[in-house]
C-alpha cells in the first residue's frame, strides 16, 4: 500500500509507459524490474481517493498501467472514469474534460489500451477529432481550443489530419454539449470534476480571431496556476463541495 502521488507518481507512469512503447516499437520483451511492478501492483491510497473525489489523468493512467502490465482486470473501472473525463456528443465527438494538454498526457497509454479492449478502439481518434472540430488557425497553425489547463502546443499531427479531412463548414456548424457557438465566438462551458482543478471553472469566451488568441494566457504547469497554497486549496474545496450539489 502507498500514497505516491502528483510529480512523483506521474514520472514513475511516464518511466512505465517509455517502456510499454519501446516494446510495441521494437517487438521485444518488457523491460520493467520486479522492483517498479510490485510498487505500481499495490493499492494506491492517493490514487483510490482521487478517483472518487477528482477523476483524473494520473488516477486513469494507473489503472491503466496495472491492467497492461499486472494483469488487473481494471476495464470496469477505466471506462467508469472514462465516462467522466470524456464528454461526447451523439455525434461521437468528443473532448478531454482536462483539456488538450492533459490529453496529450494521456493519449499514447490509452492508445495502448484500446488495442488490448476493443470495446475502447475508436475513442482515441473521437477525441482527436473533437479537439480538431473546435480548434482555430492562426498563422496557417492550428491550436486547441481554450479549454480546461492548455499550454501552448499546437495539434498533433492526428489532430492536423482530422481537420485536413473534414469540412470547415461542418467545424463551425457541429454542436457539442460542452460548446456553444454564437456568431465568431465559442462558449466552453463549465464542467466539474470534484476536486479536479484541471476541468473548466467558469465558461470561457474562444474568439476566432487572432487578436483574441494572442492575448490568452496560457496554461504554464501546476506550480503556476495558483499564487499560493491557501488559493490552491480554496479553489479545490469550492469544486469538491460544488461536486456534491
Amino acid at each position: 500500500m502507498n500514497i505516491m502521488s502528483g510529480t512523483k507518481l506521474a514520472v514513475f507512469q511516464d518511466k512505465l509507459i517509455a517502456k510499454l512503447l519501446e516494446q510495441k516499437n521494437t517487438g521485444g520483451k518488457l523491460d520493467i524490474s520486479s522492483k517498479d511492478i510490485k510498487q505500481l501492483n499495490e493499492t494506491n491510497l492517493w490514487v483510490k481517493a482521487a478517483n472518487k473525489l477528482a477523476p483524473n489523468n494520473l488516477g486513469l493512467r494507473h489503472l491503466i498501467l496495472q491492467d497492461l502490465i499486472c494483469n488487473k482486470k481494471n476495464i470496469e473501472g477505466v471506462q467508469s472514469l472514462l465516462k467522466k473525463l470524456v464528454v461526447t456528443n451523439n455525434s461521437n465527438i468528443s473532448l478531454w474534460a482536462e483539456g488538450y494538454s492533459y490529453w496529450l498526457y494521456v493519449k499514447d497509454v490509452l492508445k495502448l489500451y484500446a488495442a488490448k479492449y476493443t470495446q475502447l478502439e475508436t475513442i482515441v481518434s473521437e477525441i482527436d477529432l473533437g479537439f480538431a472540430v473546435f480548434s482555430f488557425e492562426v498563422d496557417g497553425k492550428f491550436y486547441p481550443p481554450f479549454y480546461g489547463d492548455c499550454r501552448f502546443v499546437q495539434l498533433d499531427k492526428d489532430g492536423v489530419y482530422f481537420i485536413m479531412s473534414i469540412k470547415y463548414v461542418i467545424r463551425k456548424m457541429i454542436s457539442h454539449p460542452l460548446v456553444t457557438k454564437n456568431k465568431d465566438v465559442y462558449v466552453f462551458h463549465e464542467y466539474n470534476l470534484g476536486g479536479n482543478t484541471h476541468t473548466q471553472k467558469e465558461e470561457e469566451m474562444l474568439y476566432t480571431g487572432n487578436e483574441e488568441f494572442k492575448s490568452k494566457k496560457f496554461y504554464e504547469g501546476y506550480d503556476k496556476k495558483y499564487s499560493s497554497k491557501t488559493e490552491e486549496f480554496t479553489d479545490v474545496l469550492k469544486r469538491i463541495f460544488k461536486k456534491g450539489d
